[in-house]
C-alpha cells in the first residue's frame, strides 16, 4: 500500500508540473508585456510541443504589434501630427 501512495504522489507531482508549468510561463510572459517589456517572447519546454501553436501565435502578436508604425505615439501627437 505505501507503494501505491508514492507513485500516486509522484504522479500528482508530474502532472501538476506538467500544468502549471506553461501557466506560468504565460502568465509571466504577460506580465512582461504589461511592463513594458515588448521583447519578451515565449518560449516552452521542448517537452511541451503540444503548446508550440499557442508560442507562435504570442510571438507573432509580439512583432506584429512591435512592427506597427504608429506604435508607442501617444493618440494626441497621432491627431496634432495630420493637422
Amino acid at each position: 500500500m505505501p507503494i501505491l501512495a508514492i507513485a500516486a504522489i509522484g504522479l500528482a507531482i508530474f502532472t501538476t508540473n506538467r500544468t502549471a508549468g506553461p501557466l506560468i510561463l504565460i502568465t509571466r510572459a504577460s506580465d512582461a508585456v504589461k511592463e513594458g517589456n515588448l521583447d519578451h517572447r515565449l518560449r516552452f519546454r521542448e517537452s511541451d510541443r503540444h503548446l508550440k501553436q499557442l508560442e507562435v501565435a504570442f510571438n507573432d502578436m509580439m512583432v506584429s504589434i512591435c512592427g506597427r508604425a504608429d506604435f508607442g505615439q501617444p493618440k494626441d501627437a497621432e491627431a496634432s501630427a495630420s493637422d
